[in-house]
């Protein structure tokens, strides 16, 4: 099947990776700036909160230019809780590749849906204030022992978290151009040819290996 991809669509998700990289190096910068060792000042909350927003939007434009260019519907999202904004549309990403002439042998870890569902819950929590989505957060991130009952979620956003949000979602990128040969935010294939890139590949990709409990995000 012949695909014409549409390279001038796939910039915004680029566009919005590289603002979240921005945002982390702020809060890695103020953190740094503030030595205390306590927790993040409103600063670096901002920054991390920033990094968060935008990587979540990144994921979810990828996917969604991912899916008209290989015109893939996309799936209704009716009466589904909103942490799950995210992994309906990136659980299509098998029916992508395969639009693309790959295997769709394949589907998202547990380390991928756990990534997208605390990406949309940090989105819809930063963005509109939505209560429930703070409660998901709230069991998740005292279920793995960052926060007690007693603190708000908000004590986490740290610059380390923005970091490991930035390296997980890079991964979650690196994984989706191997796996459909489209150009992504870590992966840009806009002058490749499909064969050279199936050979470059390996020193394109970063190997890196999400972890469930790296990142409350």
């Amino acid at each position: 099947m012949y695909v014409e991809i549409d390279h001038a669509g796939s910039q915004r998700p680029h566009e919005l990776f590289r603002a979240a990289r921005r945002h982390a190096t702020r809060a890695r910068a103020v953190a740094t700036e503030s030595l205390g060792g306590g927790p993040p000042n409103d600063d670096e909350r901002h920054a991390v909160a920033q990094c968060l927003i935008h990587c979540a939007d990144a994921t979810l434009e990828w996917i969604r230019w991912a899916s008209l260019t290989t015109r893939i519907p996309l799936p209704i999202a009716n009466g589904l809780p909103v942490w799950l904004a995210l992994v309906e549309p990136w659980s299509r990403t098998p029916t992508i590749a395969r639009a693309m002439g790959r295997s769709d042998q394949f589907r998202l870890s547990a380390d991928q849906g756990v990534l997208l569902v605390d990406l949309a819950a940090w989105h819809s929590l930063l963005n509109y204030g939505n209560e429930q989505c703070e409660n998901q957060l709230h069991r998740r991130i005292r279920s793995i022992g960052l926060i007690d009952g007693r603190q708000s979620v908000r004590q986490v956003l740290t610059a380390d978290i923005a970091g490991r949000a930035i390296a997980k979602t890079a991964a979650l990128f690196d994984w989706a151009g191997q796996k459909t040969s489209l150009p992504t935010p870590t992966i840009d294939r806009t002058v490749d040819a499909p064969s050279q890139l199936s050979r470059d590949l390996p020193s394109q990709t970063r190997q890196l290996q999400p972890d469930a409990q790296a990142i409350p995000a």
